[in-house]
């Protein structure tokens, strides 16, 4: 994945939010739950090479790029912050203890990110537009705080994926979107 740019592995991303979203478009009932859709979008992202071939973690041993439901650290120190899906350097992780040095609680550390992606969905009973623009902008808000406390890579994109089942919403969102540096994509279907 090292050989890859950022513009490139964006793209790839990009491809596989597409093939959600428009599955998402034509039969929402597949995707139940935000889980559905991480798992869905997962397997996706799964069967791009760059981020399903195994490489070597910086303590000699082996993973892929992609996880589900990374942690990080707050300011207290104590794990705050969870991402759907995390795209990384293997290069940087480390999953073992090396000569003695602790790795945090979570068990692995690395420092070379690649992208973050969050998830969330608002079924057809679900909250007002109110309340759910005010949830995004809420999940905005800890992604950038995220980048901002981890600094680890330079540029690496942020996605939120809001997929809407109940109201089509997409000057709601359209202003959000003007405001922020994360890559917010508003799908909404209503079959």
């Amino acid at each position: 994945m090292n050989t890859n740019s950022n513009e490139e592995i964006k793209m790839k991303i990009e491809s596989c939010i597409d093939r959600v979203k428009q599955k998402f478009k034509e039969k929402p009932d597949i995707y139940l739950t935000e889980n559905d859709i991480k798992c869905h979008l997962f397997s996706q992202l799964k069967q791009c090479q760059e981020f399903s071939q195994e490489e070597k973690t910086l303590n000699g041993g082996y993973s892929i790029p992609i996880h589900t439901e990374v942690r990080w650290y707050g300011k207290s120190g104590k794990l705050r912050y969870r991402s759907d899906i995390v795209i990384m350097d293997v290069g940087s992780l480390k999953v073992k203890d090396k000569y003695n040095i602790r790795l945090p609680s979570k068990g692995y550390s690395f420092n070379m990110l690649k992208a973050i992606i969050e998830i969330k969905l608002r079924r057809k009973d679900g909250e007002t537009n109110n309340e759910f623009v005010k949830s995004i902008r809420k999940e905005i808000e800890r992604l950038e705080k995220i980048k901002e406390k981890i600094k680890l890579s330079d540029d690496f994109p942020l996605y939120l994926l809001i997929f809407d089942k109940k109201n089509n919403i997409p000057n709601e969102i359209s202003k959000i979107q003007g405001i922020t540096s994360v890559n917010t994509k508003y799908i909404y279907s209503n079959f």
